[in-house]
């Protein structure tokens, strides 16, 4: 192994990332509100202990892989480049790999939307030894521990799988099943704002105002504390209902199906049964048909054909070429209205029961961006999308909304 003599001045680091370096616990979780420097925290010490010093490969993972391309494959380049590595570095933009030349050590930075596909990186410099969850609050316990499962082999250090993410509830699994649940190997490590010493005064200002106007984002954003359940989502009021509630739902209910467009994301179908009330708005029963990534036009077409049985399926109108081929199979599918604003302040008016898990843990993250009327399209929301696509355009024109059915064209 090449050896080569790299100094970069403490000045760089807030002052807790040499502790924090030091940590060889099994799931370091790094906790905390926003402008604490997390992320970048654990990009320098992945980058410069544990490959640089130690020559261990790693995976760098985000849910899903549009946002590995614009916010972890960048940070970690930008922290070579920063500290004068880049000549030592092999970087691939396509495939977002890091080789560090010297040791051969390796960093894959992946969306993990289907864990299933790791299963095929195999390290040719040292076996992986690492996984970064960044933004760890939008994957499933489900996608931890296929993570866990996929770093495996003897290697001289401990294994480790870092996460780092804003406690954005209380009920989220990263607290009730593994820091309530005490799971061995689990440490929590919390900053805020007031730990980045490189953080502007302006930013400061912002996170500091919250405290005067959303005292529930100023908990969870600035102090780094675990939100309330409901503080700051977009759709709080909902119910969960089983399969046998789905089963009971009135014959005479309409009937009709949203779709999400995705590939690198996921595919998502969702099924809703309107129940006209004698007064007022109608209920909406919705059910998880899909949710899957890497699926063509084809294969979910293969899965809806059965069940639309004439029902109106509405589609993201971002892709009309797919749209055509629903209908060239005899779909009758229509593009949805687009106008979040909007959408959600009717979709908050319905009262929504949810049948599927994907679909129930959207609507647990799904919020509003602190102190603003902006959404956090960061937190996945493919079947909330086809909540607000496909029921709001369905019963938008309606002004009574008496449930006659759109035209179809």
């Amino acid at each position: 192994m090449s050896q080569i003599e790299i100094t970069i001045h403490p000045d760089n680091f807030n002052h807790f990332v040499p502790k924090l370096s030091k940590v060889r616990t099994r799931v370091p979780m790094v906790m905390g509100g926003s402008g604490a420097g997390k992320s970048v925290a654990v990009a320098q010490i992945l980058l410069l202990t544990r490959v640089v010093q130690e020559g261990q490969s790693g995976l760098a993972l985000r849910k899903y892989e549009t946002d590995v391309r614009r916010s972890i494959f960048p940070l970690l380049k930008s922290v070579i480049t920063r500290f004068g590595l880049r000549k030592y570095f092999k970087i691939n933009t396509t495939r977002m790999h890091f080789q560090f030349a010297p040791n051969d050590a390796e960093i894959y930075c992946l969306g993990a939307s289907d864990p299933e596909s790791l299963k095929s990186i195999t390290a040719e410099g040292s076996p992986l030894n690492w996984a970064w969850l960044e933004e760890a609050n939008q994957f499933k316990l489900s996608d931890f521990r296929e993570i866990q499962r996929r770093i495996r082999g003897y290697t001289p250090y401990p294994k480790q799988f870092w996460m780092t993410f804003n406690p954005v509830s209380k009920l989220h699994w990263l607290k009730t099943e593994l820091i309530d649940k005490e799971e061995p190997g689990v440490r929590l490590y919390k900053y805020t704002y007031k730990d980045n010493m490189f953080l502007s005064d302006d930013d400061r200002e912002i996170l500091e105002n919250l405290k005067l106007t959303s005292p529930s984002d100023y908990r969870v954003y600035a102090l780094g504390e675990w939100g309330e359940p409901s503080a700051g989502l977009v759709f709080p009021q909902y119910q969960t209902i089983t399969e046998s509630v789905w089963n009971l739902i009135p014959r005479d209910a309409e009937t009709i199906f949203g779709i999400d467009w995705g590939y690198n994301t996921p595919s998502a179908v969702a099924e809703y049964k309107i129940v006209r009330q004698p007064k007022g708005l109608p209920e909406i029963f919705a059910r998880q048909v899909l949710y899957k990534a890497g699926l063509l036009t084809d294969d979910i077409i293969r899965v809806v054909k059965p069940l639309v049985k004439g029902s109106y399926v509405y589609c993201d109108n971002a892709e009309p070429d797919r749209i055509q081929q629903l209908r060239e199979v005899g779909i009758l599918a229509k593009p949805w209205d687009k106008d979040i604003l909007t959408s959600i302040d009717f979709c908050k008016r319905l009262s929504l029961y949810v049948l599927g898990k994907d679909f129930e843990n959207e609507l647990q993250n799904y919020r509003w961006i602190q102190g603003t009327d902006k959404v956090d399209r960061n937190t996945p929301n493919h079947l909330i999308d086809t909540f607000k696509g496909a029921v709001w355009t369905h019963l938008r024109n309606n002004a009574s909304y008496k449930l006659m059915p759109l035209s179809y064209k």
